[in-house]
């Protein structure tokens, strides 16, 4: 690319109307109901077995200590699951995995999408 073809490109995209929009035009929307929904824990029922992480595809969910409880005379850290929701497919396995029912899919939550151009 020549330096002339350059700054022909620079200044044409310098005084033209930028690509992006800002966030506070970011439409609110909800998840479609053909989709498994948003993985949502269950703190109250959760034991810290670990499943739902071992089981992920996407390596979404890490176990997180949060405590400690004493059994046994012992002290043993108590553990729970975190979701990186960027990472996550949303394919619902750690729900069907949790043998406590503490994850739950769900539809309902509100997520920020971009607004669609088409």
């Amino acid at each position: 690319m020549t330096r002339l073809t350059m700054l022909k490109e620079v200044l044409k995209s310098l005084f033209s109307k930028p690509s992006t929009e800002p966030l506070a035009e970011v439409e609110k929307g909800v998840f479609s109901p053909y989709s498994r929904g948003c993985p949502v824990l269950i703190p109250e029922k959760c034991t810290g077995c670990s499943l739902c992480a071992m089981n992920c595809p996407s390596n979404a969910i890490t176990m997180k200590i949060v405590g400690e409880k004493n059994v046994g005379g012992k002290t043993l850290p108590v553990r729970r699951p975190e979701f990186n929701y960027f990472k996550c497919i949303y394919c619902g396995l750690c729900a069907q995995v949790c043998q406590f029912n503490a994850i739950e899919m769900r539809r309902d939550l509100v997520i920020l999408r971009p607004r669609s151009k088409c």
